[in-house]
């Protein structure tokens, strides 16, 4: 039976993101390469305080999820970024 591809590594994108300075621990949910729609999602949480990202941290979690997601899919391809700012949820998906 052939072996799975091991997935990039989170270590570094977990420490960028407890760096932010949100009320809350984000969550990561990778789907990979079987849900094209969702291939990585950021979920900030819908806190009771609205904390909100500069615009330098915004730009640097899209560029970050971005290179994660194609090292996900293991190539480059299209992927857009994009985010429901009232849920607190960031997700990647092929164009």
């Amino acid at each position: 039976m052939p072996q799975r591809k091991a997935g990039p590594e989170l270590g570094e994108f977990k420490t960028f993101l407890a760096g932010l300075g949100m009320a809350a621990e984000p969550s990561i949910h990778v789907n990979g390469p079987l849900y094209h729609h969702a291939i990585l999602m950021v979920d900030f949480g819908t806190p009771f305080k609205q904390t909100k990202l500069t615009p330098d941290q915004s730009a640097e979690l899209v560029n970050r999820i971005h290179k994660l997601s194609r090292d996900l899919l293991g190539k480059e391809i299209n992927v857009r970024v994009s985010n429901d700012s009232h849920a607190g949820i960031w997700w990647s998906s092929v164009i």
